[in-house]
C-alpha cells in the first residue's frame, strides 16, 4: 500500500485543520474576554449603585443631621457654660421642668437650640428610612422624643414631674454614632470608586 496518498492527503488537509483550530482558540479567547467585560461592567454598575446610594444617604440625612447637631453643640456650650460651672450634672430638660428662669441671653440661645431640635426631629421623621443600623435608629428615636419633650417644657406646656421625664434627657452618644456611620458611608464611596 502506498503511504504517499495518506501523507499527501494529511498535508493537504493540515492548513484547514490549523485554521479550524485557530478559529476555535479565537472563539474561546473572545468568549473569555466577553465574559470578563461583562463581569467588569456588572461590577462597575454595582459600584455605581453603592456610590449613589451612599451619597443619597449622606445628602438627605447624615450631613444635614451632623451640621444642625454640630451647631446645637456649639450653641449649647455657650448656653451651658455658666450652668455647668454651678452643677457639673446640669441638664437643660430637668431645669426647664423645674421652672428655672433663664437670663435673656440664655433664653435666646435656648430658643435657637429648641428650633434646631425641631429641625432635627423633622429630619429624623422624614429620612430615618435611610438609617439601616438599629442602634442608631433607636438612638434617633430617643433623640426625637427628647426634642419633643424639651420643646413642650420650653413652651411651658409641661412642667414639674422631673423624675418622670428624667429618662428623656438628650442621649449624648447619638452624634458620635451618626458621625461614625457617615464616615463608613464615605469609606464605602471611596472603596467603590477605587475598584
Amino acid at each position: 500500500m502506498d503511504n504517499s496518498f495518506g501523507i499527501s492527503t494529511f498535508l493537504a488537509a493540515l492548513p484547514a485543520a490549523i485554521a479550524a483550530l485557530a478559529s476555535i482558540v479565537v472563539a474561546i479567547v473572545s468568549m473569555c474576554q466577553t465574559r470578563n467585560i461583562y463581569k467588569n461592567d456588572q461590577k462597575r454598575r454595582d459600584n455605581e449603585k453603592i456610590v449613589e446610594e451612599a451619597k443619597q444617604k449622606l445628602k438627605t440625612f447624615y450631613y444635614p443631621y451632623l451640621l444642625i447637631a454640630k451647631e446645637n453643640t456649639s450653641l449649647y456650650k455657650v448656653f451651658s457654660q455658666e450652668h455647668l460651672a454651678e452643677d457639673e450634672n446640669y441638664r437643660t430638660l430637668t431645669s426647664l421642668l423645674s421652672g428655672k428662669v433663664f437670663s435673656e441671653n440664655d433664653s435666646a440661645l435656648l430658643e435657637q437650640i429648641i428650633e434646631n431640635d425641631c429641625r432635627l426631629r423633622d429630619l429624623i421623621n422624614k429620612h430615618a428610612d435611610v438609617v439601616d443600623d438599629d442602634s442608631i435608629r433607636n438612638k434617633l428615636v430617643e433623640s426625637a422624643t427628647h426634642y419633643a419633650i424639651i420643646e413642650l417644657a420650653f413652651k411651658k406646656k409641661i412642667s414639674g414631674e422631673v423624675e418622670r421625664f428624667k429618662p428623656y434627657v438628650h442621649p449624648n452618644d447619638v452624634y458620635g454614632l451618626v458621625q461614625e456611620k457617615a464616615k463608613k458611608l464615605e469609606k464605602e464611596i471611596e472603596d467603590a470608586i477605587v475598584q
